[in-house]
């Protein structure tokens, strides 16, 4: 039997299709990566929304959302609702146990299985620092 040599490509004869399957031009391919990684930035920002949205109650919603999204701390959130700092600190470390719990998966399979995040913190710190939110 005939020994099959390996097909060897060079960078310009990759072909990309475009989301309706037809080939790319040569300025669609230099979109590609930054497609890539918008996409992936959305999905992202999509999945952490749908978390917070459907694992977390009403109060644990605002607080994290206050806390991450509108940056307030400990104590503005507490007056703001008008309950004590304690109150407030339990429910958002719960919520972000939830979270956590959640989206380490997620996370990992999306970002690195070498080193994953620690905490609930540790993702939205990496988002943020993605510019996602």
């Amino acid at each position: 039997m005939k020994k099959k040599e390996p097909i060897e490509l060079s960078l310009g004869e990759y072909l990309f299709l475009t989301q309706k399957f037809e080939f790319m031009s040569a300025a669609q391919a230099k979109e590609l990566p930054s497609y890539i990684i918008n996409t992936k930035n959305d999905n992202c920002e999509r999945i952490v929304r749908l978390a917070i949205e459907k694992e977390l109650n009403k109060t644990e919603q605002d607080y994290i959302s206050d806390k991450f999204f509108n940056l307030m701390n400990v104590s503005q959130i507490s007056k703001k609702y008008g309950v004590s700092r304690q109150s407030v600190y339990r429910s958002l470390q719960r919520a972000s146990d939830k979270l956590y719990n959640c989206l380490k998966y997620v996370y990992c399979c999306g970002f690195t299985l070498i080193n994953p995040p620690e905490n609930f913190e540790e993702i939205i710190s990496n988002i943020k620092r993605r510019n996602l939110f």
